[in-house]
């Protein structure tokens, strides 16, 4: 993941700076690119890897506690949603975050993941 330039002041700054985790037979991972825009990379076991773009969408929640990115993969819609709440993998991991990622018409993936710090 590349590293972004320092923001101006009073731009807007989404507060996912870098995110990764995954679920049974996926992975994800997300880099903030400029402001409220993300790269993503979706690996799955069954299907292409996936690369599009996402825009953070500001909730008016300070705490951040349930964040949302909105963009595409592909031609498909895409939703990526990141929840503050202990979250424990298939593996038995501890991660600070479950994941809700929605391809399309798909249905959601369900994991577990952590933001970069």
């Amino acid at each position: 993941m590349g590293k972004r330039a320092a923001p101006q002041p009073g731009e807007a700054v989404s507060p996912i700076i870098a995110a990764r985790g995954g679920g049974q037979g996926w992975e994800i991972q997300i880099s903030n690119t400029d402001g409220y825009a993300h790269r993503v990379e979706l690996i799955r076991d069954h299907g292409p890897p996936g690369g599009g773009v996402a825009i953070f969408q500001p909730s008016g929640d300070a705490s951040n506690a349930h964040m949302l990115l909105r963009g595409t993969i592909g031609a498909q819609e895409l939703s990526i949603e990141l929840l503050r709440q202990s979250c424990t993998s298939d593996n038995g991991v501890a991660h600070e975050h479950a994941l809700i990622v929605t391809v399309g018409v798909m249905s959601p993936m369900r994991g577990c993941g952590d933001l970069a710090i």
